[in-house]
């Protein structure tokens, strides 16, 4: 039996124009979910979403604006409106490295990225394949000559986590991580790494597991290898978020 959604009722006005056109950009985005619309659809057009909602075209059109600017419309030239599929990581990439975040947000996106990259050792284990492998060695044996330049350290660093990060495939995944790395630029900038144990497991140590070991053994090895960046992110950070709660 076909459901009958019936017309959406008119929005109570809410803060004046503003909280109208937000109210109808809700209207939309309900139209869109229990019509269950996908990349493609056409969409009513402004004057039928007038009728529809009992408001006048310029508050449609603001909404659609706003939808527009999220991704999630475009005007296609003898069409009309249609839905799209969103670029949801789009916004995040555009303020990454902007460097407004405030402590408690880059503590949060850090240990986000230490979980995931710590989640995804399955996934790596399952995908590896012999070019990746070799990529790795490659970055592993220009490790052995770095000396002492940090600089070249830190490059070598973020240059073997990519890898590892490419190996599963994931596009949101690897885009999450480009996402978050900007922000550890910036962070390491300003604040040092943490200093690595030295008796915890090197980037050869991981290719090691990864190449020969066991998809547990490998994980193991990743745990105990970014063990300094959680106890630095999980104890240190949160103890001065929490000394600064203190004094305000």
């Amino acid at each position: 039996m076909k459901k009958h959604f019936g017309a959406i009722s008119p929005p109570r006005t809410v803060n004046g124009k503003t909280g109208l056109v937000e109210a109808v950009e809700k209207r939309i985005r309900r139209y869109i979910r229990i019509r269950r619309l996908r990349a493609g659809s056409l969409l009513p057009k402004e004057n039928e979403f007038a009728r529809m909602f009992g408001v006048n075209r310029n508050v449609v059109r603001e909404a659609l604006s706003r939808l527009r600017m999220l991704g999630l419309v475009e005007s296609k030239k003898r069409r009309g409106m249609i839905l799209t599929a969103p670029d949801i990581f789009a916004g995040l990439e555009r303020i990454a490295d902007l460097d407004i975040l405030d402590k408690k947000t880059e503590k949060d996106l850090l240990e986000f990225r230490l979980v995931i990259e710590l989640g995804m050792t399955d996934l790596i284990f399952a995908r590896k394949t012999t070019a990746d492998i070799q990529a790795l060695k490659a970055i592993v044996a220009k490790e052995r000559h770095m000396g002492n330049d940090r600089v070249l350290e830190d490059k070598l660093d973020t240059a073997f986590h990519n890898q590892l990060f490419q190996i599963t495939g994931n596009q949101p995944i690897n885009r999450l991580h480009n996402i978050i790395s900007s922000v550890f630029s910036i962070i390491y900038k300003r604040d040092p790494h943490p200093v690595r144990n030295k008796s915890a497991p090197t980037h050869k140590n991981l290719l090691n597991a990864l190449e020969r070991g066991t998809a547990e053994s490998f994980h193991e090895a990743m745990r105990c290898h970014l063990e300094i960046y959680f106890q630095h992110e999980i104890y240190t950070v949160q103890g001065e978020i929490n000394a600064h709660k203190g004094t305000v």
